[in-house]
């Protein structure tokens, strides 16, 4: 089974062990897990397209 990050939840995983298929699935990852600094503390400066 290949799919993308929404579906590499440890369910999914499990489901997939039980039914002796082999996932190719990178994990879900959440914010969090993507380190401190969301998009909305970012601002975009047009005139130096930055």
């Amino acid at each position: 089974m290949v799919a993308d990050t929404k579906y590499g939840t440890y369910a999914n995983y499990v489901a997939l062990e039980q039914q002796g298929i082999r996932a190719s699935i990178p994990p879900h990852s959440t914010m969090s897990d993507r380190g401190d600094y969301s998009a909305d503390r970012f601002v975009y400066e047009f005139a130096a397209d930055r």
